[in-house]
């Protein structure tokens, strides 16, 4: 009976404690990116003499759950009319 006890108390003392811990994650105002760039300048930094070709691309749209029109543009072929796999799902068989 005295273990249940003392882990009602523990268990209350950390549940009491646990708002003034400062939580770890800042407000939106502190935030800042922590990536860098590699600038056009930079040695040995070429462009490609050969453009990559265009991505297939295919848009469609449907109506959200509170009854709002949304459009948007997907990369690679369109399901409704090609059942070709991408490179991942080949890779994967």
């Amino acid at each position: 009976m005295s273990k249940i006890l003392t882990s009602i108390a523990v268990l209350s003392a950390s549940v009491a404690f646990l708002p003034g811990v400062p939580s770890s994650a800042g407000t939106a105002s502190d935030a800042r990116p922590i990536f860098t760039y590699l600038p056009s300048s930079a040695p040995n930094h070429k462009a490609p003499v050969h453009p990559a070709s265009q991505l297939a691309q295919w848009n469609g749209s449907f109506i959200d759950l509170t009854g709002r029109h949304v459009t948007y543009t997907m990369i690679g072929t369109d399901p409704a009319t090609n059942n070709a796999p991408t490179a991942a799902e080949r890779r994967r068989t």
